[in-house]
């Protein structure tokens, strides 16, 4: 609640806080009566946010009017916190309450998250204000650290985040991602992935943090009315040169992944070996990651120059591969599912 003459700061916050989270916010002045009058009101709230000033504190009333009405806050578990506008003098028992001196704490205090400061760096405050403060996205130069610092400073203020490193990963494999970090297995056909993606995206306020994107047009549609995007596209590279490839893959670089088809194809009619080896490479790292569709078109390209060049042991680990692919799949996975939203938003007297 605020004081009268306090409208404009309360409507202001709570502007911002309907833009960038689910959340009813109603006000109630302190009108004729008293802060405590008002606070009373409130209280029929799940969370009471109580904007303090010299206007407010002007009209607080008494001690024990104070006492009883933090009393009844607890009885009903009712979340009470402090929003300061100016340097004042609050009542006594306001100063156990949280006290959040940035509007951004306001919306982590009301989604439960930690209360840690918030950041200050002018790097993110552009990607803050374009994907924190209102669903949106937020594009960055290729090969930008930005996306995993905003991440790092900005999670709170999100109900959940979806991170990822998307370099060398297919279509297909990065919308099983999605879902996987939205808690939920992904199905054998790309299209029911996709369908199932938006309508888990669609109702919660998520951040999609994807770094080394090339498929923008792909997740675009997926997102919902309350998601925000952060994404970089992967820096240039001027040739998948084979020998270097192979280097990124013995130190199981899934960077290396997005160039390995085209140096396998590159060193396989001069340098069979080298090419054995990044495809075999590719393979297991594939495997070993559970990008179970990429790794069995691996195994079947594998499989095929197997067989051309008579390559017995190359066509035994690709072969058993295939099939400890193909078992997996015919295994149900359980992975935890994600909260299902609140039947009814939070509501908030500011």
């Amino acid at each position: 609640m605020h004081a009268r003459a306090d409208e404009a700061s309360a409507l202001a916050l709570s502007t911002f806080l309907r833009g960038g989270m689910r959340v009813n916010a109603a006000l109630e002045s302190t009108g004729e009566g008293t802060l405590v009058d008002a606070f009373e009101r409130a209280l029929s709230c799940d969370f009471v946010l109580v904007l303090l000033s010299p206007h407010a504190v002007a009209r607080r009333g008494s001690g024990q009017q104070w006492e009883r009405a933090m009393a009844e806050a607890t009885d009903l578990g009712a979340r009470i916190a402090v929003f300061p506008l100016a340097d004042c003098v609050p009542p006594g028992v306001l100063r156990q309450c949280p006290w959040l001196n940035h509007r951004r704490l306001v919306k982590r205090w009301l989604l439960g998250k930690d209360l840690r400061a918030v950041p200050v760096d002018s790097g993110l405050e552009p990607i803050f204000c374009l994907a924190a403060d209102q669903p949106g996205v937020a594009p960055l130069p290729a090969g930008s650290p930005l996306v995993s610092r905003f991440v790092e400073a900005g999670r709170n203020d999100f109900e959940a985040v979806v991170a990822l490193d998307c370099a060398g990963r297919s279509p297909e494999n990065l919308v099983s991602e999605i879902l996987l970090g939205l808690g939920v297995t992904a199905e054998s056909w790309h299209t029911a992935n996709l369908e199932r993606a938006a309508e888990l995206l669609a109702p919660r306020r998520v951040l999609l943090a994807l770094d080394r994107l090339e498929f923008v047009d792909l997740v675009m549609p997926m997102l919902g009315p309350w998601c925000s995007l952060v994404y970089a596209p992967p820096a240039e590279r001027a040739i998948a040169d084979p020998v270097e490839v192979a280097a990124e893959l013995r130190r199981h670089s899934q960077a290396a992944l997005q160039w390995a088809e085209a140096a396998f194809q590159l060193a396989a009619p001069t340098a069979w070996e080298l090419a054995r080896e990044i495809g075999a490479l590719s393979l297991r790292l594939l495997v070993r990651e559970r990008r179970n569709a990429e790794a069995l078109r691996w195994a079947d390209c594998l499989l095929e120059e197997a067989r051309l060049r008579m390559d017995r042991d190359l066509a035994v680990e690709a072969a058993r591969e295939k099939a400890w692919i193909l078992d997996y799949w015919r295994q149900p996975g359980e992975f935890p599912s994600i909260a299902e939203p609140p039947g009814e938003q939070l509501s908030l007297f500011g």
